[in-house]
């Protein structure tokens, strides 16, 4: 009986001494996979046993393989660029081209009428002009049976161009004047809503300039100069003349 007792004794210390050689704990069962404390190991399965603990036993972080960039290249760039935007359905916008730089104020063109016979002559820096009449007047009376009131006009465009500058432009109206005790007369020059009006008398005879001065500006001058004669009312007998021989302009 005490053999048997000595016996299992000696059986329970041989196996926990083989399991303290084998650095188990005695009370964990061997995992899966494990090798066996009697298997000897070669080199090679040493290391693949080796591999195989390391990795079930750690945990590495870092960058997969795929999010690595490839050797010799550098990480990617963004490069961002800026571009002027403009609304849908509207052409790009473009700077404005700057003007050329205009001359000095000039007169332009002058078509002057056909009636009563003007002539024009223009300085050549085009800064005046002179229109002469050969039969821009009128009359009353001289013996014949004439209209109480009677009344003439010539009207001009006189284009101006070149730089707003400050500067002034003159219309100068030339002419003869006579009315005798009964009879009165009127001369009215006309530029773009600008007038000078001139009325003479009963008795009087005189040669005249009657001048119009207003701002010179890149324009088209409405000009207009009109002649009037009037007899005094019960006096049909009564004579005048009136007439306007030149229109001289110049920008000063």
């Amino acid at each position: 009986m005490r053999s048997r007792i000595l016996l299992s004794v000696v059986l329970v210390a041989m196996i926990a001494l083989l399991y303290a050689c084998s650095g188990r704990p005695t009370d964990q069962p061997a995992a899966v996979g494990d090798p066996s404390p009697a298997v000897t190991s070669s080199p090679s399965a040493g290391s693949a046993s080796h591999r195989a603990q390391g990795t079930a036993g750690s945990q590495t972080y870092g960058t997969s393989p795929a999010s690595k960039p490839k050797a010799g290249t550098g990480a990617s760039k963004v490069t961002t660029h800026t571009a002027t935007q403009t609304p849908a359905g509207q052409p790009p916008v473009k700077p404005p081209t700057p003007a050329p730089p205009a001359g000095p104020l000039r007169f332009g063109p002058i078509v002057p009428g056909t009636s009563y016979g003007p002539a024009i002559d223009i300085s050549p820096d085009r800064r005046a002009f002179t229109l002469t009449f050969d039969a821009l007047q009128i009359e009353v009376g001289n013996g014949e049976q004439t209209p109480a009131i009677v009344s003439r006009s010539y009207p001009l465009v006189v284009p101006l161009t070149g730089a707003a500058r400050k500067a002034t432009v003159e219309f100068h109206a030339s002419g003869f004047i006579f009315a005798d005790e009964d009879t009165t007369a009127t001369l009215t020059l006309a530029v773009n809503g600008y007038q000078s009006v001139k009325t003479w008398s009963p008795d009087i005879e005189d040669d005249f300039v009657q001048t119009l001065r207003l701002p010179a500006t890149p324009n088209s001058y409405r000009l207009s100069v009109s002649l009037q004669l009037r007899q005094r009312s019960g006096k049909p007998e009564s004579t005048g003349h009136l007439d306007v021989v030149s229109i001289d302009a110049q920008i000063v």
